[in-house]
Order: C-alpha cells, then structure tokens, then sequence
C-alpha cells in the first residue's frame, strides 16, 4: 500500500514529535522505566533516596575499611550498595510478614467462606460431593440454609409463575441430588402441582380442591419441605465445635510469620545473592589492600654505574671483552724404542694384494 505525499509529510511531523528521551534527566528517568524492586542488577538506575543512602554508607565504609587504592575504592563502593539492597530487604520482608499477620485472622474466615461459596456455586455439576463437603463446616451448613432460604422467598414470591423446574433442580441439589435421580421425588410432586401438574399427586392430597386451590395447597406444602430441611441443618449447625476454629483462627497468625510464595521465595533468594556478594567484596577489599601495600614494598630497580673517568663517553659502544688466553698444547706420547712392533699378519682378505 503506497503512502500519499500528504500522509508521508505527515508521519515525518509526527517522528519529530516523538525522539524519546532527549535531555540527561529524561535519559536518567526512562533508565528507571523497568525498575520492579531493584534487589538485583548493578545499581545504576537506583531510586534517588537509595542513591543518597549509598552515598552515605560509602563515606562510612570508606572511613572504617580505609581503602588503598582505585580497586580497593571501588569494592568499597560496591560493597556500600550491596548494604543498602540488605536493608530494603529486610524491610520489605519485615513489612511483608506485619501485613500477612494483620491479616491472617480475617484471610482464614475469608478463605474458608469462599470455599463454601465454590462449593456451592458447583454444586449442580457434582451435587453429591458438593453438598456432603457443604455439610461439614459450619460455613457449608450456613451456606446450605441462606439457599433454602432463598428459595422459600421465591416460592412465595407475588408473581404465580415465578416458581419452575430451575428452582425444583436447585432444591434437589441442595439435598446433594438431581432432579430425576429418584422416580418421583417428593418436592418434584410438589413442584409440578404448583405449576397445575397433579399427575404426582397422591388421591387425598388436596382432594375436594379446585385447581387453583390446589396449586396453593402444593405451595404451602413446599413451604413446610423447605422448613423441615432448614431445621435439620439448623440442629447440624449446632452440633459444631467452634474450638477447633478458634484454634485454627489463631494458628493462622503463625502460619503468617512465613510466606511460601513464589514471590517471597524469588525475594530471599535475593537477598542471599546479594548477602554472598557483600562478604566477597569485603574479602576482596582486604586483598587488594594487600596487594596495594606488597606493591609499595617491592625494592627500587637498581641503577646502572656511572662509567670510571676517562671511560667511553655515554652513547658510545663499549669497549670488546679481552680475548680468552688459548689452551696449552696437549702433549705428544712419545713410543718406546725398545718395545717389539706387533706381529703382522700373513693373510688379509680385505687387501688387495692378498693371494
């Protein structure tokens, strides 16, 4: 797609809007723009407070350690962040686990009501399960009576056909059933009378009655079906110790002094980093003071003589070494006259003569 005259003049105006950082305290800002929690990295694009503090702990450091030379300044100063990223650290944790603990009380009641409100919100995909765990805490049972409660008030609502089979479904599955689980359950009966369905219906039940009469029998029956289950899990409900989550309640604030996140994890294992890193550069501060100090100690080279008076004057060669005096002759063995000459022999293959 080719770009018009007027819209290529365009998008040049708009790129010259639009270069970034320009100024040095821009660039320092947008250094910053990734910046979580500065736990790690090298510490340039610190905060402004966190660079005043390393300023200040540099100076302590530096009067304390005493630092001979550019390297051993420089582990100084590093050894002076590495400090300062300890104590947000150990903040951020102090003030982390204040936190956890002045909310540990409210986040156990918190917790366990809202698993007895994801119980309850599936309870139609496994009503058996779900309404047998709803029935063994006190936050379930009382989940299990706001639902009957709720369904008496829609049974009684103004509207006659307010009442259908979503609320029959409902009421079978707060019992921990579905709808046609049995043959014909008593509050199906009852629920298609009150929709004018009396084929569930015993003989005697509501007999003599109109229709719309009976339909309003059917009504209160399910009224008292619904008072009934209120009751049961209103004994349930009493049968409960509320020790054991008055225990639990403040074994939560215990529980709260640790904190197994991924998070927290990633925190401490960044502050063991950085605790590793400072006793390194203290150690390496000491041996680069070491080395400074051997340095210093190391004798002068030594300087050459000065040439003896009347010598070569400098720049010029010196003077070729003596030569070496030559060995003595080695002396001739001289033969005794006296000493017979060994025997020659009468026949020798390799002569040429030999016959």
């Amino acid at each position: 797609m080719t770009c018009s005259p007027a819209q290529l003049a365009a998008n040049r105006r708009n790129s010259q809007s639009s270069t970034g950082p320009r100024s040095p305290d821009e660039k320092l800002r947008s250094r910053r723009n990734s910046l979580k929690h500065g736990l790690t990295g090298a510490g340039i694009v610190l905060p402004t407070e966190d660079l005043a503090e390393v300023e200040a702990r540099f100076d302590d450091f530096e009067a304390d350690l005493r630092p001979r030379g550019g390297v051993a300044r420089f582990l100084t100063r590093r050894a002076a962040m590495l400090s300062v990223r300890l104590d947000r650290c150990a903040r951020h944790e102090s003030s982390m686990t204040s936190e956890r603990i002045d909310r540990a009380e409210a986040y156990f009641d918190a917790r366990r009501l809202d698993e007895a409100a994801l119980l309850y919100d599936w309870i139609a995909s496994t009503p058996a399960a779900n309404a047998r765990r709803l029935h063994q805490t006190p936050e379930g049972v009382d989940r299990l009576i706001l639902a009957w409660e709720g369904l008496k008030s829609d049974l009684f609502h103004p509207m006659p056909a307010h009442w259908d089979c979503f609320y029959l479904e409902k009421a079978e599955n707060l019992k921990g059933r579905r709808p046609l689980d049995q043959p014909v359950p008593r509050a199906r009966a009852l629920s298609e009378a009150i929709e004018g369905k009396f084929q569930f219906l015993e003989d005697h039940e509501g007999a003599g009655l109109d229709p719309a009469a009976r339909r309003r029998w059917a009504r209160v029956q399910m009224g008292h079906l619904i008072d009934a289950e209120i009751a049961q899990l209103q004994d349930l409900r009493a049968t409960f110790d509320d020790t054991e989550t008055v225990r639990g309640r403040a074994q939560s604030v215990d529980r709260a002094l640790f904190d197994p996140s991924s998070e927290a994890i990633l925190a401490r294992k960044y502050e063991a980093a950085a605790e590793r890193a400072f006793y390194k550069a203290l150690r390496q501060i000491k041996e680069a003071d070491a080395a400074h100090d051997a340095a210093e100690e190391l004798p002068d080279p030594p300087t050459q003589p000065h040439p003896p008076p009347g010598g070569p004057p400098p720049g010029t060669a010196p003077p070729p070494p003596p030569a070496r005096p030559a060995p003595p002759p080695t002396p001739t063995i001289l033969s005794d006259p006296n000493r017979p000459a060994p025997p020659r022999p009468t026949h020798d293959p390799k002569r040429p003569d030999a016959g």
